[in-house]
């Protein structure tokens, strides 16, 4: 397992640089890409590196579940999490109140597209 994290990097030994990526994610068969890589705009760079994975999944809260935006790349599945309408206003109400994601799970439900 290869693990990056630009945060991280330099505190956990078992953390690469990211400036690793190139050269170690084209050797990888499965990948986990996380959600906020989209806020960041990191994802396009990393998907030019996942062009031999067999697997590519974007995960995490911040996960875009909308799979027409992932045809014609590496992606494969996206996992994260769908957030019913009809409990925006509850949703609202309590991050207004600084409530975390564990104060917020129970106003969504966890899903996982496959990219067809």
């Amino acid at each position: 397992m290869i693990i990056f994290d630009k945060g991280k990097e330099g505190f956990v030994k078992e953390i690469h640089p990211s400036n690793q990526q190139k050269e170690l994610l084209p050797l990888c068969d499965v990948i986990f890409v996380s959600g906020s890589t989209l806020i960041n705009h990191t994802i396009d760079q990393l998907l030019v590196y996942c062009q031999s994975a067999r697997q590519v999944i974007i995960t995490g809260l911040s996960t875009c579940l909308y799979p027409m935006a992932f045809q014609n790349t590496p992606v494969t599945h996206l996992a994260g999490m769908y957030w019913n309408p009809e409990n925006k206003m509850s949703i609202f109400d309590k991050v207004s109140q600084a409530a975390g994601m564990m104060h917020l799970v129970h106003f969504g439900k966890k899903l996982t597209i496959k990219i067809e």
